[in-house]
């Protein structure tokens, strides 16, 4: 078993293939392949289950990973702390919220002065970003729960080792562009929700996790979701179809700075998720930790 092996092992379960393991580590396909088979021969069962579409992580595999990743977080602090290369280290897994950018941003610049900074802001869906924080490849989690799956949600996150504190709670909002077909004949303060059911959702593709909360009309009547969908995988995909078709989204909290310049509208709706920041149980948190929730708690309370 070599170190090389392990980085391969952990890679390979972040990013789902051995394709784009190969690429982050600047080495071949056959490679990595040959090195993960080697791996799993040695230890005596597989680690990947692989297929034309990726690989999935079996559940040993999983407790492996998590003692290889804790294996190289450990490699790097004594790198850091015996080779003079001790950087002042923060990273964060969040889904695309402009709230977590900003106070990124903030926590970044009180330290740009500083002659060694190793900072990482990873986008990416619920099970992703705890992921991340579970295998000690963030420093944090921020999590968006939905009221009515709470439950699930902290269920999950428990059984990861994994601990959930509640920010603030924010209504959901439904946007669409500015000039969109509904707002022909009726305004935004008395739009019939319903009458959505015949547009499209838009979506930025999440995990299974991340599911879209209950539209419902101001009655407190539960709309069905839309016949016709749309995923996306990147924000400004989705911002491109909400302003170039007649589809519609839901997203947590106000407009964003570059939905507001690009000309889309949004609607409160009455469906409200929790914002949380989720730690490893045990692990006490960084001075820049405890400084970047307190920025992006500024910045939620002005959403």
């Amino acid at each position: 078993m070599t170190f090389q092996q392990l980085q391969f092992a952990v890679a390979c379960d972040s990013l789902g293939s051995i394709t784009a393991t190969a690429h982050q580590q600047f080495t071949s396909v056959s490679n990595v392949s040959r090195a993960l088979s080697s791996l799993e021969q040695e230890i005596g069962f597989q680690i990947f289950i692989r297929s034309t579409n990726g690989t999935i992580t079996t559940p040993r595999g999983k407790d492996f990973i998590r003692h290889a990743s804790i294996i190289i977080s450990e490699y790097d602090k004594m790198r850091g702390i015996y080779t003079g290369d001790n950087r002042l280290s923060f990273s964060c897994a969040s889904p695309p919220l402009p709230y977590t950018a900003k106070a990124f941003t903030r926590l970044f610049n009180k330290y740009c002065s500083e002659d060694r900074i190793d900072f990482t802001l990873f986008e990416g869906s619920f099970q992703d970003c705890c992921s991340r924080v579970m295998l000690h490849m963030a420093s944090i989690a921020i999590a968006v729960i939905p009221q009515a799956a709470e439950s699930e949600h902290r269920r999950i996150l428990e059984d990861g080792g994994l601990q959930a504190f509640k920010l603030i709670s924010l209504p959901y909002y439904l946007k669409f562009r500015a000039d969109h077909p509904l707002l022909a004949s009726q305004t935004a303060d008395s739009l019939d929700l319903s009458l959505l059911e015949a547009y499209p959702s838009i979506d930025y593709q999440c995990g299974s996790y991340d599911c879209q909360p209950g539209i419902y009309n101001y009655n407190n009547k539960i709309i069905l979701n839309s016949r016709k969908r749309l995923h996306t995988n990147s924000m400004d995909y989705k911002i491109s179809c909400l302003l170039s078709t007649d589809g519609y989204s839901i997203s947590l909290g106000r407009l964003g700075d570059k939905e507001h310049e690009q000309g889309i509208d949004s609607i409160p709706l009455q469906s409200l998720a929790g914002v949380y920041y989720v730690k490893n149980k045990g692990v006490k948190l960084s001075k820049q930790s405890v400084e970047f929730i307190e920025f992006l708690q500024e910045e939620l309370l002005q959403a």
